[in-house]
């Protein structure tokens, strides 16, 4: 028994011997192999990282700036909470108290996105932010249509009275145009009668303040401040139902709405549609 398993061995022995570079390339193929295969999955795992590692910057540096705009300085606007027009003294004057003032489209300004990722996510995964675009020049112009109403107005009911206008003192007899038009604007849009509040200051004059600011904005005889104010609201309502403007106003809420239903696809995205090069090796 013993001397069988010995020729096994010696056998065994004499095979390896003669087949020891063949057994030699068999094994490094076979760990070049397996080192391969774990490159193969590492380079894997390292793809899908870069990849969702991309794809959270374009949601945290472009979609999330995107949906916090069109909540907060469109759609919101566009309901009255905030100003629709600001007061900013005229373009090409230096600035003085004494600087002629106009009325200009609201800022809509986007905080923290990223216009170069912007393009990049426009162009390479996501062609349906270029809606943002498209949707942001339409409010830009409608934002401009009011601002020129809204200076129209202040021309009109500037003629309303003999008063002079706002040149920088608010203690003297004035009426501010443009702030009187900002708030008929804002109200309007809101659909709410504009408030403004009427005092007697007891010393022959009568002030006009607003809800929003305890600045006076005009200021005059009691009879001539309460006419022109009247007359002035009636101006500014029968010039924003000529321009028809609450309809197109209603459109662009209703296109915030389907725009903003568009950018929460990409939020709820777990996945790039394809890699690029930020993510390729």
């Amino acid at each position: 028994m013993i001397s069988v398993v010995m020729s096994w061995i010696a056998l065994l022995l004499d095979w390896l011997n003669r087949y020891a570079n063949l057994l030699l390339v068999i094994i490094t193929a076979a760990y070049a192999f397996l080192t391969w295969k774990t490159l193969k999955v590492l380079e894997r795992a390292n793809l899908r990282e870069r990849e969702a590692q991309h794809l959270t910057d374009i949601k945290r540096q472009v979609v999330f700036p995107i949906l916090q705009w069109l909540e907060s300085a469109v759609v919101e606007t566009l309901r009255g909470q905030h100003d629709p027009v600001i007061i900013m003294q005229a373009l090409g004057y230096e600035s003085s108290p004494h600087a002629p003032r106009q009325l200009y489209p609201a800022v809509l300004r986007i905080d923290g996105l990223s216009h170069d990722l912007y393009e990049h996510a426009t162009r390479e995964h996501f062609q349906t932010l270029h809606k943002y675009q498209a949707f942001r020049e339409m409010v830009e112009q409608l934002f401009g249509t009011l601002a020129e109403l809204g200076n129209q107005c202040c021309t009109d009911i500037q003629k309303l009275t003999s008063l002079p206008p706002f040149a920088g003192d608010r203690s003297k007899n004035l009426v501010d145009c443009e702030g009187v038009v900002q708030l008929c604007l804002r109200g309007i849009i809101a659909g709410n009668e504009p408030e403004f509040y009427v005092a007697d200051e007891h010393t022959g004059s009568t002030i006009v303040t607003t809800a929003y600011s305890p600045q006076v904005i005009a200021r005059g005889p009691d009879a001539e401040i309460r006419g022109w104010l009247n007359k002035s609201k009636e101006l500014i309502g029968k010039s924003w139902s000529d321009a028809r403007l609450r309809e197109r106003i209603q459109r662009t809420r209703d296109d915030a709405d389907k725009l903003r239903d568009t950018i929460r696809q990409i939020e709820l995205t777990y996945a790039l549609p394809k890699p690029c090069k930020y993510t390729k090796d």
